[in-house]
């Protein structure tokens, strides 16, 4: 696995400033957003840590699911959506061309419906071809970006996490 890893580093340094550049372009298009992240159950950790990282970098809430978990149940809930402020909201559905294909079609099913519901803005994210562990750490990276440039985009230092140190501290007493 270790030549893997080394040839995934090598991939990812290629990638590094066009990733940055698709991480500010996508910011800039969810700005003012609280996001929702949606992804295949084989790319399930990478959708919450992108939630992780909205919520740490960009000091927002953020929430995430997968498919085809959330065609069961969360999907009726965008049926109410638009008393509860949708236009507040951006889901970004993270692509795999790999995904089977029933789950392809189930994103862009999903997609379609929650346009209806009157959402902020509904973005598709395909995530770049490769290896399974270039294809997370591909993905990862932009999540780093997007919100990193979210947080920049807000005016807000994306390094502190003040309310974390201020809990642990509570906790101690």
């Amino acid at each position: 696995i270790a030549p893997e890893i080394l040839k995934t580093a090598k991939e990812l340094q290629g990638i590094v400033s066009e990733t940055e550049k698709q991480g500010k372009k996508l910011a800039d298009k969810i700005a003012k957003k609280l996001p929702i992240i949606y992804a295949s159950n084989n790319l399930k950790a990478v959708a919450r840590i992108w939630k992780i990282k909205f919520n740490e970098n960009s000091k927002i809430p953020a929430f995430y699911n997968c498919f085809p978990e959330l065609n069961h149940n969360e999907m009726v809930g965008y049926t109410g959506f638009k008393k509860l402020g949708a236009k507040n909201f951006a889901v970004i559905i993270l692509q795999d061309a790999d995904d089977h294909q029933r789950i392809q079609k189930r994103m862009k099913l999903t997609a379609n419906l929650i346009k209806k519901s009157g959402i902020g803005k509904i973005e598709l994210v395909n995530i770049k071809s490769g290896s399974m562990i270039f294809k997370v750490f591909s993905a990862l990276l932009l999540g780093d970006w997007v919100s990193y440039y979210t947080a920049i985009n807000q005016k807000i230092d994306p390094t502190p996490v003040d309310m974390v140190e201020n809990f642990k501290k509570l906790m101690a007493k």
